[in-house]
């Protein structure tokens, strides 16, 4: 499932129905497709990519079929936002401690007679000292409840996301069907391949992905990722563990 990068407005839990379809390990990618893979990349090096898609027809290898659950699209975002979150909990420390040291200075300035204590002060006080805390404390106590109800607030909003879709995999493409329409991707057009514990996410783009949940295509498991180890050789894409 394609998913764009929307995490600045969250607003993603539908029966899910187990996958379909076993196949052959053994058919997962041949010979045949390693030598496809060589030919495509040599023709997109060149800039002929319509050349590229326009190839002979292959035999389709494989196909997924499967739902996404709204615990495996809350994975994605976590996924997605790892290196955001490392940041912004870094510069979010560092805001906390600024201020709790300018509320700690409020206060001595009132106890030494420097500042004259009002009730409008101590409310300003005590606002400081909660944002502080907030700030240092974000990431440990609220962030995952926050991400929750946002990712669960999108599910629900965008019903693409709770539809049951069928991926088609063949040695140099996939082919997505869902909600009656069809979208082929072709393999050295994507930018890399990462694997999670509970997803195998094909990077058609930096910020975006065909995202698949092993929990959906249990059977199939094995296959997949030996095909997109291949596939990845094969057409030189990056592979990574998240």
């Amino acid at each position: 499932m394609q998913e764009q990068d929307n995490f600045e407005t969250l607003e993603a839990a539908g029966t899910v129905e187990e996958a379909a379809e076993a196949i052959e390990e053994e058919a997962v990618v041949s010979d045949t497709g390693e030598e496809l893979a060589r030919e495509f990349r040599a023709e997109a090096d060149e800039g002929d990519v319509d050349a590229a898609e326009s190839s002979p027809k292959v035999k389709k290898l494989f196909t997924l079929n499967f739902a996404l659950p709204l615990e495996d699209y809350l994975d994605f975002y976590r996924i997605m936002n790892a290196a955001n979150v490392k940041k912004s909990k870094k510069k979010m420390t560092i805001m906390g401690a600024v201020e709790i040291v300018v509320g700690l200075l409020l206060v001595l300035s009132v106890a030494m007679g420097y500042s004259k204590a009002t009730p409008l002060s101590w409310v300003l006080l005590a606002i400081i000292f909660l944002l502080g805390f907030r700030s240092l404390f974000y990431y440990r106590f609220f962030y995952e409840r926050a991400l929750s109800k946002a990712v669960n607030r999108e599910y629900q909003k965008n019903a693409y996301l709770r539809e049951k879709m069928l991926i088609d995999f063949y040695p140099n493409k996939c082919v997505e069907h869902i909600q009656n329409k069809t979208v082929e991707t072709y393999w050295h057009t994507i930018d890399s391949v990462k694997e999670s514990e509970g997803l195998f996410l094909i990077m058609l783009e930096p910020r975006r992905c065909l995202l698949v949940p092993k929990s959906q295509i249990e059977p199939q498991i094995d296959a997949v990722e030996k095909f997109l180890a291949e596939m990845c050789e094969n057409y030189e894409k990056p592979r990574y563990q998240v």
